[in-house]
């Protein structure tokens, strides 16, 4: 049995199509180059401004490493330059 490894951002954005289109090449471009990236999702909350986005790894160390990386990096600074607000959340799943 392994543990999945969740990373989440919350964040609070008017979305328009720019941002929500840069927002998903990054997504893409993070996936692409980390392999260990199970999935990912953009979804919107029930708050029209609150967007999540979700990254599953395949275990905790994985997660870790992508902490670190230029993919990461460049979201961040994607949406620390567009969003009113971003919250981080870690946790972990059991997969049987």
């Amino acid at each position: 049995m392994s543990k999945l490894a969740i990373n989440t951002i919350e964040l609070q954005a008017k979305m328009d199509n720019n941002l929500h289109m840069e927002i998903l090449s990054l997504l893409k471009n993070i996936k692409r180059v980390s392999p260990q990236c199970v999935e990912y999702a953009l979804t919107q909350s029930t708050n029209l401004n609150v967007w999540i986005i979700k990254f599953t790894w395949i275990d905790a160390p994985s997660m870790h490493n992508h902490f670190s990386s230029e993919s990461l990096q460049s979201l961040l600074t994607l949406l620390a330059s567009r969003c009113s607000k971003l919250y981080f959340e870690k946790t972990f799943s059991t997969e049987g």
